[in-house]
């Protein structure tokens, strides 16, 4: 269950984002956020758009666990759902980036969320075989949460000029600097989720 210390930093986010993006023209003309939540399952809360055309922005509840089984299934649907999308409208699409937040550790067991894992960034180019679409993954904790846990969920980890990073709310870090600082926002459209434990 989310803390509520930790459900006002992840709904602090979206709105950090958007005063980001209305400061930088360029990438908000190219980047492009979908927000999904996580709990005893997982779903979507804002489909793939432009936040800066957003009148109203979702609001993270506390509801339950946290099944990161239950988000990593889902974005690897959603995303090849998005991805295709995007290319049908005309856009070249980059590698997707995901903020993952959290405040926790994951409760299914732990063979369950690695090979959820797994499955969403496995991909071998020389066999075609795993998923193509494969995020960059930037975990993001939240108020309580344990960095040893959020460290196995980073991708990629190699090679170093490419590795992404894990950033920690309580080391006065935003979602909008992790996405700067991780190089995660390019001048090309790119899918980005945001989930967020119990949310």
């Amino acid at each position: 269950m989310v803390e509520s210390g930790a459900l006002t930093e992840a709904n602090n986010i979206l709105p950090s984002l958007v005063q980001a993006l209305e400061k930088d023209p360029i990438i908000c003309d190219k980047v492009r956020f979908g927000v999904m939540d996580f709990s005893d399952d997982a779903r979507m809360v804002l489909p793939l758009c432009d936040l800066l055309e957003q009148t109203t922005l979702p609001q993270l509840e506390g509801r339950g666990r946290t099944s990161y089984k239950a988000a990593f299934d889902l974005l690897r649907t959603q995303i090849e759902r998005d991805v295709n999308q995007l290319k049908a409208d005309g856009f070249a699409v980059h590698r997707p980036a995901v903020f993952f937040l959290s405040d926790g550790a994951p409760t299914d067991a732990e063979p369950d969320w690695k090979a959820a894992f797994a499955a969403l960034t496995q991909y071998d180019k020389a066999s075609g075989t795993g998923n193509r679409m494969y995020p960059n993954i930037i975990p993001f904790g939240l108020q309580g949460a344990d960095p040893r846990i959020l460290q196995e969920v980073i991708h990629p980890k190699n090679p170093p000029e490419r590795a992404m990073r894990l950033f920690m709310a309580d080391q006065d870090q935003t979602a909008a600097s992790a996405g700067r600082s991780s190089g995660s926002w390019s001048t090309s459209p790119r899918a980005v989720r945001a989930g967020s434990t119990g949310a």
